[in-house]
């Protein structure tokens, strides 16, 4: 009886181990975004640009936490400048649609750009949208990218390049 009664208390313990080391992106994606975001707010604070996508999220979608797209904006902007292209992308979304930010095509693109040259597959629609609808002039959408060129660290080769100048 014994014996049994301390197998129970090691697989328990056990357990509980196991919930703390569950990675955060695991927690998301599982819905547990309360304790995703406790997972992720110190490797965040460590400059972990991941989480700091992540705590950007969380505050964008307001999970685990309430909406805020100021704050939002100030997560994406920490990995975003640091050359992460899925904050580049999310921080382009803001700056596309106005939220915590005022509404600026400019910038919108400028992050799209970065996060597409980057490897975000998602940025181009973006940017074609823009392009193609005339929010910006092309000398604008020229400029975004000689603008984004600061954030873009590791270049990925497309077969599709990116919108400029053609309307």
């Amino acid at each position: 009886m014994i014996i049994y009664n301390y197998i129970i208390i090691l697989t328990m313990l056990f357990l509980v181990s196991c919930e703390n080391n569950i990675d955060p992106e695991i927690l998301f994606n599982k819905g547990k975004y309360e304790s995703a975001y406790g997972k992720w707010f110190p490797l965040a604070e460590n400059n972990d640009l991941k989480a700091l996508n992540y705590i950007g999220i969380h505050h964008y979608l307001g999970l685990g936490t309430r909406k805020d797209y100021k704050k939002a904006r100030e997560w994406f902007e920490k990995a975003a400048t640091q050359g992460y292209p899925d904050a580049q992308f999310n921080l382009g979304l803001l700056y596309e649609k106005g939220l915590g930010v005022e509404n600026d095509y400019n910038m919108a693109f400028m992050w799209f750009f970065a996060a597409y040259e980057q490897g975000n597959d998602n940025a181009l629609n973006h940017m074609k949208d823009i392009a193609q609808s005339h929010k910006l002039m092309p000398n604008q959408m020229t400029y975004a990218t000689r603008l984004a060129e600061s954030y873009i660290f590791n270049r990925v080769e497309r077969k599709e390049k990116a919108p400029t100048i053609n309307y």
